[in-house]
């Protein structure tokens, strides 16, 4: 013959620290489902790869003052990060130091990352420093390049109507008001 068990308490028995640890509980849960929801967000991210017509146009875009290499950050597990920076020179070929120009409409550029395939973004307005994010073809990613000859670029936001430009020999890359500065020409070569 079976031993009775003895009745299972009630789920909040009435007391209040338990239903206070039942809600954090479901807070912890929650936070924990967002993040790996940013986790796959994040990784579905870091598998766009760039068509192959626009991989065989990409090129390396150097300051025209500095020759450092616009660069989009990798973190330590090899995903893409939103910063860039001016890399010094000389530039390398693991992908993060290539970009390329797709047409968007009119007079608007966007220049796309070739190995993440996020663009060249300067969201915050006037004097914005340049993230890496991804395409949505909003004014702050949309760009006009304008020749000044010899391989050299303007390239002006569509947010801030700003020249692309990289701070002293810093690793900066922002968009400031244009002008003839070399730091705010860009060189680009495949």
């Amino acid at each position: 013959m079976k031993t009775p068990k003895a009745p299972l308490p009630a789920v909040n028995g009435g007391d209040p620290m338990y239903r206070r640890s039942s809600r954090q509980v479901r807070s912890v849960v929650t936070m924990v489902g967002r993040m790996l929801a940013i986790a796959v967000l994040i990784l579905a991210g870091s598998l766009v790869t760039a068509s192959p017509a626009a991989a065989a146009n990409a090129t390396f875009i150097w300051n025209g003052w500095t020759d450092d290499c616009l660069d989009q950050h990798y973190d330590t597990y090899n995903l893409p990060t939103t910063l860039v920076r001016a890399w010094r020179d000389p530039c390398h070929s693991a992908g993060n130091q290539t970009w390329y120009v797709e047409h968007h409409s009119g007079i608007w550029e966007t220049v796309v990352n070739a190995r993440s395939g996020w663009c060249l973004s300067a969201p915050n307005g006037n004097d914005s420093v340049v993230f890496a994010e991804y395409c949505n073809g909003q004014p702050k990613q949309l760009w006009t390049l304008t020749s000044l000859g010899a391989g050299l670029y303007r390239l002006q936001n569509g947010l801030s109507a700003q020249c692309l430009a990289q701070e002293g020999t810093t690793t900066k890359a922002y968009v400031a008001p244009c002008s003839s500065d070399l730091s705010r020409m860009w060189l680009m070569y495949p």
